[in-house]
């Protein structure tokens, strides 16, 4: 009986973490924009 508790903590502690990881990386990034545009123009 505790070993089936064990195994629904453990279940739903994976299903949290996995759904939390998905939050993450559907966030936009604050601040600048990672890719950065270049200021430098080659002058022709």
């Amino acid at each position: 009986m505790n070993k089936f508790y064990i195994q629904i903590i453990l279940f739903f502690l994976t299903i949290s973490l996995y759904v939390n990881n998905k939050t993450l990386a559907t966030e936009p990034s604050p601040g600048r924009s990672t890719t950065p545009e270049s200021t430098y123009q080659c002058l022709t």
